[in-house]
């Protein structure tokens, strides 16, 4: 689902992977193989994937950045 494919790169925008193959294999099941992951990306537009990895980067810091620095969470869960 594309929505899956959001979540893992959001989990990329933000720091917390480097790559998506590493954030689909240290999250829960993915429903499909890595393969069908990186077939379903390369048949999204560039310019939606960018649009989509900026956006999320960007709303996602706040929450994001206590976590890379090892710190308390700002956001309760």
């Amino acid at each position: 689902m594309f929505s899956t494919t959001v979540k893992i790169i959001s989990l990329v925008a933000v720091g917390l992977h480097l790559s998506m193959h590493a954030a689909a294999r240290a999250g829960p099941a993915l429903p499909v193989s890595i393969t069908a992951l990186y077939d379903k990306l390369s048949r999204t537009e560039p310019g939606l994937v960018r649009a989509l990895v900026q956006g999320s980067a960007r709303r996602l810091r706040p929450a994001v950045q206590p976590m890379l620095r090892k710190q308390a969470p700002s956001v309760n869960g």
